[in-house]
Parts: structure tokens; C-alpha cells; sequence
């Protein structure tokens, strides 16, 4: 058996691999100068592939690096990181047929990109009826895995993340577990704010004033913890592809301090003093389940389920004035389940289960 060890360090990234092949069996000899002249596009009716190469690869990342760096003309990267055609319009991105989230595209192992094919309107059902696909095609072994790490750290707004992703597979399984951290402190988030009042009196005339609040001081604190856990079970015929989530958000303090005043003399100046904090934890299942009849039939079911949990706090004091206090906690829990069966045939339908 030939087995391969990969280990590549970036300034940010570490990536440690392994994959296992069936050894060739062709018998080898060495051979003079080879020039090899590789046709990097293929374009039909149907769709536009694309070949990455092996610097491209090397050199990107996250799935949105490569697209960027292999300049398909039909596409482009606004936001940084949203996959657009050339004018604008969305895309939907898929890993070998499967949706892929944002997490997928930075978890990706770029060097193992075969190819990156474009459709527009594709009859292939395994698509979802999506309008613009990109869909890349990834390298799959036996069985193997990767480890990848991301971080970032911005020291002018204090903000950062640390992203860790592993996937393994073994034949037919594929599993991936991520887990991440956002965090960011800031002492300039603040406001200036001119509100303008018209109060009629007794007699029929109108007070106008305006009130201004302007923040001197603030201190902002946001953690974003989450971790994610897919198994993908894919065949010619059959895709089981479940995905548990889970996500915590903490606002431990939003806190600003500043003056309030008066235009007109119509109250003395004042200061004031406004707090917050804010939690919610989530939890969501999303499932795929592809049963393929043939190339043109498929029956689709989309499980999902989600939970989440929110408490939010805050309050608010002005000199001379009471002290307003707001507090809400709120529990939703969704459910449903689409099965729709897609094809050539005039029998397509949908059918749709919500809680």
C-alpha cells in the first residue's frame, strides 16, 4: 500500500493530512523531459469546468481564495467572502452536490479541489432547484483525513478568531467536526444622537426643543463560541448527509456612559448611563437525505429542527430621572421536514411537514 503524509504550515493555517490509495499496478521506468500542456476550461451547454492549479490551490486557503484566484469570468468575491456572478446575483455553492455552508468553504482543504464546475439553471436535481451553482468537485479517498487550524487577530479594533477543522473519511462515511471562537472588545462604540420634540400646550402653541446625547465612554464585550458535527454517508444511489449544530452568543456588557443636553435651556444638562448584556444559545439539526432512482429522478427529504434560548438584559439612568430596566427570555423551538420528488417525469410534486 502507498501511503501519504502531507504537512503544510502557512503564516495562519496548519493543515496535517494523511490519505490512503490503491497502489498502481502498471509497472513503472523513467522517462526523459515531459511537457505536459493541461486545458485548464471545458465549457458545454450544460456547464462550465474549471481546473485549478497546483499553485492555485497551494496558494489559496478557503474555497473563496481559490475561486478568486482562478478568475472565472462568470464569477466574483464582493463582502470578501460571498461567492456573486459577474453581475451581481447569488450563488448557491456546493460541495460534491452537497450544500456547503460558509464553514465548509473555510474548512476546505483547497489541494484536494479536482475541479470547479459553473451552471446556470441546472436540470440536475441534486441542485434544489438552485438558479446559479457553483460545485466543486473534491478529491476522495479510501479513507484519510485532515486537520486544519484558522486565526486572525485585529489589534485596531480588538476583535479575533481561532477556528479549528478535522474531517475524516472511510469509504463510503465522511465526518467532520469544526469548533471556533469570535471575540472582540471595544472601548469606541458610541453615538451621538439630536432627537427633536414638538409639545402642544393648553393654549394651542408648540414647545420645540431638541435633546442631544452624545457618548464619552463605552466598553463593549462580544463572545461567539459554536461547534459543528456532520456525518455524510454517500453512494451512487443513496446520500445521508446530518448536520448538528451548536451556537453560543454572550454580550456579557454594552455598557456607555455620556451627557444629555437641552437646546433652549428647556432642562438642565444632564448625565447618563446605559447597560446591557444579552445571551442566546442555539441548537439546530439540518439532514439531506438524496434517494437517486435514476440521473434525472431523485427523492429528496429535508429534515430540520432547531432550538434556541435568549436572554437579554438592560437599563438605563439619567441625573434626576428614574432608572428604566427592560429584561425578556424567550425559549422557540422549529421544526419541519420537505420531501419532494424531482425528475423527468410530469409526476414531480413536494410535500412539506411543519411544526
Amino acid at each position: 500500500m502507498k501511503k501519504i503524509l502531507t504537512i503544510s504550515l502557512f503564516l495562519f493555517i496548519a493543515q496535517i493530512s494523511s490519505a490512503q490509495n490503491v497502489t498502481d499496478s502498471l509497472k513503472s521506468r523513467e522517462l526523459q523531459e515531459v511537457v505536459v500542456e493541461a486545458k485548464l476550461q471545458q465549457t458545454s451547454a450544460t456547464v462550465s469546468t474549471y481546473y485549478p492549479t497546483v499553485k492555485q490551490k497551494e496558494s489559496a486557503q478557503t474555497g473563496n481564495e481559490l475561486i478568486n484566484r482562478m478568475a472565472i469570468p462568470q464569477l466574483r468575491i464582493s463582502d470578501g467572502s460571498k461567492i456573486e456572478t459577474s453581475d451581481g446575483k447569488a450563488v448557491s455553492v456546493f460541495i460534491n452536490y452537497l450544500p456547503a455552508s460558509r464553514q465548509d468553504l473555510v474548512g476546505m482543504r483547497t489541494t484536494d479541489v479536482r475541479k470547479v464546475e459553473y451552471y446556470d439553471y441546472p436540470a440536475d436535481p441534486r441542485f434544489q432547484g438552485a438558479v446559479h451553482v457553483v460545485n466543486f468537485i473534491m478529491q476522495r479517498y479510501e479513507y484519510g483525513g485532515y486537520v486544519k487550524g484558522y486565526a486572525n487577530q485585529s489589534f485596531i479594533v480588538n476583535s479575533g478568531q481561532l477556528n479549528v477543522f478535522s474531517k475524516l473519511q472511510y469509504k463510503n462515511m465522511t465526518y467532520d467536526v469544526a469548533a471556533g471562537e469570535n471575540r472582540m472588545n471595544s472601548d469606541h462604540n458610541g453615538y451621538e444622537k439630536t432627537e427633536y420634540y414638538r409639545l402642544p400646550q393648553t393654549d394651542g402653541g408648540v414647545i420645540t426643543f431638541d435633546r442631544i446625547s452624545s457618548t464619552t465612554e463605552s466598553k463593549l464585550e462580544r463572545r461567539n463560541y459554536w461547534t459543528t458535527f456532520k456525518a455524510v454517508y454517500q453512494t451512487d444511489r443513496i446520500v445521508f448527509s446530518n448536520v448538528f449544530a451548536a451556537d453560543f452568543e454572550r454580550i456579557p456588557q454594552n455598557n456607555q456612559y455620556g451627557t444629555v443636553a437641552y437646546t433652549r435651556d428647556f432642562l438642565p444638562a444632564s448625565n447618563f448611563l446605559s447597560s446591557a448584556s444579552n445571551r442566546i444559545n442555539s441548537f439546530t439539526y439540518n439532514g439531506l437525505w438524496n434517494f437517486i432512482i435514476s440521473s434525472n429522478n431523485i427523492i429528496t427529504v429535508v429534515p430540520y429542527y432547531s432550538y434556541s434560548h435568549t436572554n437579554q438584559w438592560s437599563d438605563y439612568v439619567e441625573t434626576g430621572y428614574d432608572t428604566y430596566v427592560n429584561g425578556a427570555m424567550d425559549n422557540t423551538h422549529q421544526g419541519k421536514a420537505d420531501i419532494s420528488f424531482s425528475g423527468s417525469s410530469r409526476n414531480s410534486g413536494a410535500f412539506n411537514l411543519c411544526q
